[in-house]
């Protein structure tokens, strides 16, 4: 299975959710299909840079792009995380608001939905 696919499968299930709205679902779909694109592609990189027959370079060129490649990597590391973690405090944000509702018309008996 290609990193895409497991990407999108590990992040269905919070897309899943009601929490989000439609447009928000797509967006979160749409950076993680391509950062794992991204993903993707760097290690098909790495792969030509590390095989003898894939490119013409010597030993120092191939160090070189190899670390320019984990720069990149590392980066993009960041970043999903980063994002990943706040579409995850999103979603524990939205739930604390629905319970809260959930709550308040117990409270005050209020049993329809506004």
């Amino acid at each position: 299975m290609g990193v895409t696919a497991t990407l999108s499968n590990s992040k269905a299930q919070h897309l899943a959710d009601d929490l989000f709205y439609a447009d928000e679902k797509e967006y979160i779909r749409r950076v993680f299909i391509l950062v794992a694109e991204q993903a993707e592609s760097d290690l098909e990189t790495l792969y030509d840079v590390v095989t003898d027959n894939a490119i013409v370079a010597d030993d120092a060129q191939r160090i070189e792009r190899i670390d320019a490649l984990k720069a990149e990597m590392e980066a993009r590391y960041i970043f999903t995380r980063s994002f990943a973690d706040e579409s995850l405090g999103l979603i524990a944000a939205r739930k604390r608001e629905q319970s809260e509702i959930k709550a308040s018309r117990q409270l005050y008996n209020l049993n329809t939905a506004p």
